[in-house]
């Protein structure tokens, strides 16, 4: 029987991917995306834990970023259940991001934060919940002045 635990999940490393849309109107200063204002964007990712298991995440993220070096972001994340899952896992982050812009289009970026997971059995048995500190580390490159694809690392 597969079961993920909270503990395993903390050691777990997670690589996320997603695409945000800027709702924000372009600047044509330093930077080809606006260097400040809302996003959001969907994301997708892949999660081994320590014990081995695999978890697949599928979420929604947005924020704002308020000049070309600082944003506050949230999420939120649930798994994608294998056929074999009996445990399914929730989580809600909030962060705060330092970015800093490589070229017009590239920007680096890290940060931390806060997260919350959650974690409940199919047959109801048991849920828990846990907080615990969250840090991010991420590339972001502007397909178009509206249109971005994020690499990172959580």
């Amino acid at each position: 029987m597969k079961k993920m635990t909270l503990v395993s999940l903390l050691a777990a490393t997670m690589i996320c991917a997603g695409g945000s849309a800027i709702a924000a109107t372009p600047s044509h200063s330093t930077t080809y995306l606006p260097e400040s204002g809302a996003y959001v964007g969907l994301m997708g990712s892949a999660m081994t834990s320590a014990s081995g298991g695999d978890l697949n995440f599928a979420g929604i993220y947005g924020g704002y970023q308020f000049n070309k070096y600082f944003a506050l972001e949230g999420s939120a994340q649930t798994d994608l259940m294998g056929s074999y899952d009996v445990v399914n896992e929730q989580m809600f982050s909030v962060l705060a991001k330092g970015m800093i812009p490589v070229s017009k289009r590239v920007t680096l970026y890290a940060g931390g934060g806060a997260s919350y997971l959650r974690e409940s059995a199919l047959d109801d048995e048991f849920s828990s919940g846990l907080f615990m500190p969250t840090g991010i580390v991420g590339l972001n490159v502007a397909l178009t002045h509206h249109l971005a694809i994020d690499v990172s690392s959580t």
